[in-house]
């Protein structure tokens, strides 16, 4: 009866132990990086190349909660010209879980890079930059 008793309560503890809240379940899951660190959060900035402008100023928040801020200014020649654009909303990861994909960005390019204490600017393609200006589409992490 002793051991009858013991198995009901062993197997309550188990169940309680692997049972999952409503709450939980209600709950949207969040891609993260694969990496083990959120090394990835934090502020970037750097101008990088543009054809039709001087270049593009940019800041990218990459936050805890998954979300970012990218704000954009087109440098022209007269800094009067200057435009700002903002963007806000969800990453999105992809399958390589270094490469973020910023939704709501529609007339560039919208993938980056995450590197060691930088992003780097892709192509529309998912491809880095190449040539003499590679360097240049790099954004820089705040300290």
């Amino acid at each position: 009866m002793k051991n009858w008793v013991l198995g009901l309560l062993l197997t309550g503890f188990l169940f309680a132990c692997n049972s999952t809240s409503k709450e939980k379940l209600d709950q949207p899951i969040k891609t993260i990086s694969k990496t083990d660190t959120a090394d990835w959060i934090g502020i970037y900035t750097g101008t990088v190349p543009n054809a039709s402008d001087i270049g593009l100023e940019m800041k990218l928040v990459l936050n805890p909660s998954n979300t970012y801020s990218l704000d954009i200014t087109h440098l022209r020649k007269n800094p009067k010209d200057n435009t700002k654009k903002e963007f806000r909303g969800q990453i999105q990861w992809e399958d390589d879980s270094t490469t973020i994909i910023l939704p709501e960005i529609d007339s560039l390019s919208n993938k980056f890079k995450i590197k060691p204490g930088k992003v780097e600017y892709l192509n529309p393609d998912a491809t880095p930059n190449s040539g003499n200006l590679a360097e240049f589409y790099v954004l820089k992490k705040k300290k």
